[in-house]
């Protein structure tokens, strides 16, 4: 399962009053890769939900698991149809949203990548000393 859904939207727009507008973004690995600051070529698909507005007496919890559900239509859209999407939300068997699957590193807050650049920065700067005359 992908990461877990935030719902700090759904307490701003409860607080503030405003509506908060369901997207859904789908192709966005192949245009620009996790580790790249090159844009490739290729097609990305956004799809906007009807705009959500928290009832009067919805707490934010309550709000979040709404706009949650509007995001899993959204990415049931664009994996398979409309009409099939549409009548999964409306029978309430809309599948579970799932973001993108995160690295076990990335799971656990590590990232021996990052660790190893930074000892070798840290060497880098103990075989260099630099003094005030350079």
């Amino acid at each position: 399962m992908g990461p877990e859904f935030k719902g700090g939207a759904s307490y701003l727009a409860k607080r503030c009053g405003v509506p908060v507008i369901p997207v859904h973004i789908r192709g966005t690995r192949a245009v620009l890769a996790k580790s790249s600051s090159r844009f490739r070529p290729g097609a990305t698909e956004i799809r906007l939900g009807d705009a959500l507005i928290a009832r009067e007496h919805e707490d934010a919890r309550k709000f979040a698991a709404r706009i949650e559900q509007a995001v899993a239509a959204l990415a049931d859209e664009a994996e398979s149809d409309w009409w099939s999407a549409r009548r999964r939300a409306a029978a309430g068997t809309t599948p579970p949203f799932r973001g993108p699957e995160a690295s076990p590193w990335r799971a656990n807050g590590r990232c021996g990548l990052s660790a190893q650049r930074s000892a070798r920065d840290r060497e880098h700067r103990k075989r260099q000393p630099w003094s005030r005359d350079d």
